[in-house]
């Protein structure tokens, strides 16, 4: 059984990926948020100051995008959709 520290996909890792975003070490976010379901974004989205949450979603795989929304909480979802293109949105 894995202890919870080493789940690549509990709070101690979202944790682990706002300390990177905060040092400013873009590539391993970028590498986790690949591994990451799109709820667990989400929920790393909504735990981002505005500024490092619009960074983060820039680094987010168009085809998961549309996914992640639909779990992130509605303030958070519009804040996101006003920085998005038309054409990303379609």
């Amino acid at each position: 059984m894995t202890q919870p520290d080493d789940d690549k996909h509990g709070p101690a890792h979202l944790a682990k990926l706002r300390e990177a975003l905060e040092s400013g070490r873009m590539t391993p976010v970028r590498r986790s948020l690949g591994a990451l379901h799109p709820a667990e974004i989400a929920r790393l989205l909504e735990s981002l100051p505005l500024r490092e949450r619009e960074l983060v979603w820039g680094m987010v795989d168009s085809e998961d995008q549309g996914e992640v929304l639909l779990h992130v909480a509605d303030d958070v979802r519009d804040s996101l959709i006003r920085g998005m293109s038309v054409e990303d949105i379609v």
